[in-house]
């Protein structure tokens, strides 16, 4: 198993874990006060599925929040590569959003403890 964090803004973090069967892909929104907006483009990546049904994604996470943006599994023995790229930005007045819509619970924010 192999693990990977960057910071994408100083509020915001997102953590990658890779293992035999794929990817998670997790954000982790620092702020006392502002939701963040997490963008993840992985078009470009090769013989993957998405938890989420698509490969590009956006969610507001609130803040103090962490959420599970992402599972990529691997398609075939054929070889897999992930190609990933992030933006964040703050959101003026918070909210829910998410795009595509949420279909599972494990998708949703979740209170971190700090």
């Amino acid at each position: 198993m192999r693990g990977e964090s960057s910071r994408i803004s100083s509020e915001m973090s997102i953590h990658s874990l890779q293992d035999e069967c794929g990817w998670l892909v997790f954000a982790e929104n620092t702020s006392r006060l502002s939701t963040m907006s997490v963008m993840i483009d992985a078009s470009q990546s090769f013989n993957l599925l998405a938890s989420r049904r698509c490969m590009e994604t956006v969610d507001a996470v609130p803040p103090r929040h962490a959420q599970l943006l992402q599972v990529f599994s691997f398609c075939s023995n054929q070889g897999s590569s992930l190609r990933m790229q992030t933006q964040c930005q703050s959101l003026l007045g918070g909210g829910e959003m998410h795009s595509p819509p949420l279909e599972c619970a494990m998708h949703s924010a979740v209170p971190a403890s700090y």
